[in-house]
Order: C-alpha cells, then structure tokens, then sequence
C-alpha cells in the first residue's frame, strides 16, 4: 500500500514525533511512505532521510495557503496513494480540499490530537467539522476526544476511533538501579496557555514558602514570533522573578535525548489540559519515571493514583502541592515500586506494536 503522511512540519512537537514514528515502522511493514509538509521546521528530517523516506515539501508563503493546496493536489494526482493521513486541523483541512480537486480515488484519514472546544463557535470549528464530514475516516488519539465527537458532531460518530500514541520501548526505558532522589522535577510541552506554565509557578511558589526544596525544568520550544506564546513565555518569567524563584527554574530547548532527560529527573508533571494523548506522559511512563498529571482527558486511564503517579486539579494549585508533599515523603521502596508500575502500563497499554496493528487493521478494514 501507498500511503502520505501529511503535517505542517517537521519540527519538534508531540504530533510530529508520533508521525515520524508511525512513517517508521509502516515502512519496516512494507509500506511505501511519503511525507509531506509546508513549514521548514526539520527537527526531524535527518531520522527521515536515513530511514529513505521521499520528503513533499511545498513551502507556505500566504495565510490561505492555496500554493500548498496546488502542490498537495499535484502530488495526488502523479503519486495515485492508497490512503492519505493527516495529522493536525490545517493539515486535515488541506488534504480534504486537494482530495476534493484531484478527484482522485485515495482515501483520506484525518485526525484529532487536542481537545476540540465545541463551545467555540467559530470559523475555526466550522472547517474542522467540515473537514472531518469528508473524511472518510477519523483517528483520535483519546477515547475522550472520540466521545466528544460523537456526541456534539454524530454524523461522523460510525467513521470514527481511537489509536493511542505508540512509544518505542527500546529507546524509552527504564534507568539503572541506584537512581538518587533529588527533589527535581521535569515539565515537557511548548510554552502557551494551554500547557499551564503559571499554573506551575503558583505551585512552586506554595512548596518553596513550605520550606520543600524544590526545582522545576521546563523543557519547551518558546516562539517569539506568535503574540498569544511570546506574551505567556514573558507572564511566567515575570512571574518566576516576582516570587524569586529564579534558583529553583531551569528552561530548556527541546533536545534529541530526551530520555536521558527525563531519567535525571523524579517525576514528570504534566499540567496541560488540551491534550488528547500527551507524548511526554507516554514517555515519562515507558523510561520507568511517575507521572503526575491533570485529572481530565485520558490522563485517568494513563496514571493510576498512587501506582504510577498522582492525579490533580489543573485549577488548584494546592491540589498539586499535596500531591507532591505526599510523593516527597515516599520511601525508596514505594518509590522503585511506583517507577516499576509505570514501566509495565507503558508495555502492556502503548507499544509500537500495538498501535501499528491497529493501523493495518483500520487500513484493511477502509480499503477500497
């Protein structure tokens, strides 16, 4: 089978790294995999190109983006896919609109990796209804998303699944015995309202002023070139300053080892709320290394109170302050076996593996 992958880049994003994944393995599955993109971001065009994946870029140069519909519906008509696959809502919407112009007989998938507000009723939601009314398939990445769907838009709710994220267990694994506790913990995720980074500092600010010493390492891409980011990344530094906090923060820029990143830190807290299914979760859990997360979404089904991490409330920063008091005061003991618990959820719930067979069944099952 013929199959496109299509995104907006190939930066270093959560969405991006799964469809790299995924382009992987179909490969190694006797797939023939292309990929297409408009943005120049390449964190991940190297891993690409070793693996002899043929790269479509067609750059973006107008907000409409009518020259990378042109280029989208070219490539349809000479390539003749099986299935076209999109990740992200611009990219969905453009694949549809070339598959309508090419009249050509490749089906498309698009799909959901965020939380839809159906409340917004804006152009926004609009092209993501009509997008995924002509699709001839969804993918979600979250059974709450899937639901969300098929309650507020029913007519896609007999077209519609969820696949969860696979994580590559061999390069996600656990630490080597002796790990050191050190109060540090880790947050991944790019810097904007709906990752929560204030939320954070509130946190932080509360444990410090309990005398609990504490660091927080965020790791994140920071863009200056979006107002709505660049004004969050300034309100958290503000607010890192105001309560003196500078020694107990660190930025990071997102790095290829983020393994080795995750292994020298305690925990990793994920405080979005937008999330279908949050790669770093994923991750945090196959390195052997708990997790505390919203209490919202999936994240339920991912971290088990008290056996893989702690659940708490994205609005209550106290929430989040006693969970991490009662993780502190954790011996060696259920602490080795909390990181234990993760390891096995991650093996039995989100291999690789896993998700591909359910691709290549979804793909049989739709085929013309």
């Amino acid at each position: 089978m013929k199959i496109l992958l299509v995104i907006d880049n190939l930066g270093s994003g959560g969405a991006q790294r799964q469809m790299v994944i995924l382009a992987k393995w179909l490969k190694q599955n006797q797939y023939d995999v292309h990929f297409f993109h408009y943005y120049p971001q390449d964190f991940f065009l190297s891993e690409l190109k070793e693996l002899c994946i043929p790269i479509h870029y067609v750059p973006k140069k107008h907000k409409l983006g009518i020259e990378v519909i042109k280029g989208l519906n070219q490539i349809l008509r000479r390539e003749k896919y099986n299935f076209v696959l999109s990740f992200l809502n611009t990219p969905n919407l453009y694949s549809i609109i070339a598959k309508q112009l090419s009249k050509c007989a490749t089906i498309n998938i698009t799909s959901e990796r965020s939380k839809t507000n159906f409340n917004l009723k804006n152009v926004r939601l609009f092209f993501k209804k009509w997008a995924h009314k002509k699709s001839d398939w969804i993918i979600c990445n979250s059974n709450h998303e899937k639901n969300n769907w098929s309650e507020y838009f029913p007519v896609v709710k007999n077209k519609i699944s969820t696949i969860y994220n696979g994580i590559d267990l061999d390069k996600f694994f656990p630490r080597v015995q002796g790990y050191k506790r050190n109060n540090s913990f880790l947050c991944i995720g790019r810097v904007e309202p709906g990752k929560n980074g204030l939320y954070i500092i509130e946190v932080l600010n509360f444990l410090v002023k309990k005398g609990i010493s504490i660091k927080i390492t965020w790791l994140g891409h920071i863009t200056f070139s979006d107002g709505s980011r660049k004004n969050y990344f300034e309100s958290m530094c503000n607010k890192i300053q105001e309560y003196h906090l500078e020694s107990n923060w660190n930025w990071l820029t997102p790095a290829l080892n983020v393994r080795e990143i995750i292994h020298s830190h305690d925990a990793l807290i994920h405080p979005s709320t937008i999330e279908g299914l949050p790669n770093v979760i994923c991750e945090s859990l196959a390195s052997g290394v708990p997790v505390f997360a919203a209490d919202l979404l999936d994240h339920p089904i991912l971290v088990k109170e008290d056996e893989t991490g702690f659940l708490f409330d994205a609005s209550d920063p106290l929430s989040l302050v006693n969970a991490i008091t009662k993780f502190s005061g954790l011996d060696d003991m259920e602490y080795e076996r909390m990181c234990s618990n993760a390891r096995f959820f991650a093996e039995k719930e989100l291999s690789i593996e896993k998700m591909i067979n359910s691709y290549k069944k979804l793909f049989d099952q739709i085929a013309i």
